[in-house]
């Protein structure tokens, strides 16, 4: 991904698929989700930004999913240093941090919501949560 893509529709695609990623499986059912959730996504962005997203999904989302899973450190048991600086890049504003957990945790649960989705997903929670607050 871009350096200048943060707060992007690639950017918050690229956040849904590294939590599904965290069991090493981006399942059929999870993608189907995704797909599910395009639609809000582009309304999101619309509303916000008056940015219309047009493009082909499904290529979209696979060149998104090699680039995320060609990413090791994002695969960690903890969250690593290089890993938090990542997804801190990419996701800045609270509107778009708030649609990536929506969206993450719809697709994530699709398929039963494994341990690390759910373990990275809290903590990725309680970091935007901590960031809503601060002075």
């Amino acid at each position: 991904m871009k350096a200048n893509n943060f707060d992007s529709f690639e950017a918050v695609i690229t956040f849904v698929i590294y939590i599904a990623l965290q069991d090493k499986k981006f399942s059929d059912q999870e993608k189907s989700e995704l797909f599910i959730d395009i639609p809000l996504i582009r309304k999101f962005y619309f509303d916000c930004y008056g940015e219309f997203i047009k493009f082909d999904a499904m290529k979209q989302v696979k060149e998104i999913e090699k680039m995320v899973r060609s990413k090791d450190f994002l695969f960690e048991g903890q969250v690593s240093l290089k890993e938090q600086e990542f997804i801190s890049a990419i996701l800045k504003e609270s509107q778009t941090r708030t649609l990536a957990l929506l969206i993450a945790r719809h697709v994530a649960e699709s398929d039963g919501f494994a341990l690390g989705e759910k373990t990275k997903f809290h903590h990725w929670m309680n970091y935007f949560s901590q960031l809503e607050f601060q002075i």
